[in-house]
């Protein structure tokens, strides 16, 4: 899933989720993901990216991403 133009900490960045999913043999599946971000100047910090995540999830944008 892309997103271009996503407001974060008053910049403006592009966002690609990239969903995985895995499952072992007899286990529930795992759901995790992969982000491809552009538009951040400098490095991003552990603390950043944390609470990029977050706010792409409780926005609904990771369940989104696994629909598609």
């Amino acid at each position: 899933m892309k997103i271009d133009k996503l407001r974060f900490r008053g910049k403006t960045i592009g966002v690609v989720i990239i969903p995985c999913i895995t499952q072992a043999k007899g286990k529930e599946p795992t759901y995790s993901c992969d982000l491809e971000i552009t538009g951040w100047k400098g490095k991003m910090d552990a603390e950043d990216f944390q609470s990029l995540k977050k706010y792409l999830k409780d926005e609904g944008y990771m369940e989104q991403a696994y629909k598609e």
